[in-house]
């Protein structure tokens, strides 16, 4: 269990830490008014705590995955023959508790909380049916992915119906009938939201089954050395997405675009992003020290030291 940690955490803590750190500069650098050095590290140390800032909440969230999962996996294995029961059970606290977050939290005074009860967003008990539904599947492998083949259109039907219901549970429900904020209504925390992200899971495991098929027929040569790259960066596309955000940020101010042409632009601006990413991730990748920004260092000191004095004793020998 040790080891697992170790490797877990010197994986993501590190550059979870300087990420944060240096966005926070560049933002002072940009001029950004909500970051200066007076506040400096006290503003840090509540982003990195919070995960509030340049959509790292996602990191905190997987690190307190990472600090439950032998409970998750000693609970499966505890009790081998009611795993249908342990997984029915969690969609039942899970459809409460995002009831509770929804419409009663609201109504309550929780100043007094400790924010890491009040904060849902990066509490990983929110999300705690999708944590166990996750090891589910890993252990039932097979019987998920038959029942998926039966029952694709069927899923596919639900998740077009589902989608399209988004906008009118969104705008219609959340915002006109109940009146909440647009904060509130983009909330994960929603009964309907929660059964919807059941079935887009469900749909994008099938997706990627698929896929792995479809890649075993074999791709084209610069394809795969595509695809494999970006698997390999892809954590520290998320890390620094923001810098490609930022470029798309300013070309959007230097260009005065008619609305209509925005909308045109939006693909293609999402590709710029993930282009923008995915060069700094490699860059890092490919050229020490700065492996470990994306979660793959490739700069170890004691290595070197060990290598140089094993050529040198090769070379007396």
């Amino acid at each position: 269990m040790a080891t697992f940690f170790k490797k877990r955490f010197n994986g993501s803590l590190w550059p979870y830490l300087t990420w944060n750190g240096l966005l926070m500069l560049l933002m002072i650098a940009l001029g950004n008014t909500d970051y200066n050095f007076s506040n400096f590290g006290n503003k840090y140390l509540t982003l990195v705590m919070h995960g509030s800032s340049f959509y790292m909440y996602y990191m905190l969230l997987v690190m307190q995955l990472y600090l439950l999962f032998p409970l998750v996996v000693w609970i499966f294995k505890k009790w081998p023959n009611s795993h249908n029961k342990i997984l029915f059970i969690s969609f039942v606290c899970q459809l409460t508790l995002v009831f509770f977050v929804k419409f009663i939290m609201p109504q309550m005074d929780i100043s007094h909380w400790p924010y890491w009860f009040k904060a849902t967003s990066i509490n990983i008990f929110a999300y705690q049916f999708y944590m166990l539904y996750g090891v589910y599947t890993c252990l039932h492998y097979r019987e998920i992915y038959s029942f998926l083949q039966r029952n694709i259109h069927a899923i596919v039907t639900l998740a077009i119906i589902m989608a399209i219901g988004m906008m009118f549970y969104y705008r219609i429900w959340d915002q006109k009938i109940l009146g909440m904020d647009g904060d509130s209504s983009l909330s994960l925390h929603q009964p309907y939201i929660a059964c919807y992200d059941i079935v887009m899971l469900n749909l994008i495991f099938w997706l990627g089954k698929k896929y792995a098929t479809f890649r075993q027929r074999g791709f084209p040569k610069w394809l795969e050395n595509f695809i494999n790259r970006a698997v390999k960066v892809s954590f520290g596309m998320y890390l620094n997405q923001t810098l490609g955000l930022l470029m798309l940020s300013w070309l959007l101010s230097v260009f005065s675009l008619p609305d209509w042409i925005m909308m045109i632009l939006i693909p293609f601006g999402w590709v710029l992003v993930i282009a923008i990413s995915f060069m700094i991730a490699w860059f890092c990748y490919k050229v020490p020290p700065f492996g470990f920004l994306v979660g793959r260092p490739n700069w170890h000191p004691f290595r070197i030291v060990n290598e140089r004095l094993f050529r040198s004793s090769t070379i007396e020998r």
